[in-house]
């Protein structure tokens, strides 16, 4: 049996939830936390797996909202963060 490529739009699909794993890995080194990452980590994997391995579109959704969520509480956390560093929050 001769392996079949991935077509253009699932590579298009992997680089981009690729790019924002590594989007949301760098807000680390703002906010010192890890979970935003795991989270885009655990979501990157599903969608991987959707693309490339098994189509579900259940799964592939399920992977999208996790890297929505990730996003976000990313987002938030730099948010935070930067607040703090210039003195806006009430703590």
């Amino acid at each position: 049996m001769i392996a079949r490529l991935p077509s253009g739009s699932s590579l298009g699909i992997g680089v981009f939830t690729a790019l924002t794993v590594l989007a949301v890995a760098a807000g680390k080194r703002r906010h010192h936390q890890i979970m935003p990452t795991l989270i885009a980590l655990a979501g990157a994997c599903l969608v991987f797996f959707a693309l490339f391995v098994s189509y579900w579109f259940v799964v592939e959704l399920a992977g999208f909202i996790l890297l929505i969520g990730a996003v976000f509480r990313d987002l938030t956390l730099r948010r935070r963060d930067e607040a703090r560093r210039l003195g806006l929050t009430r703590d």
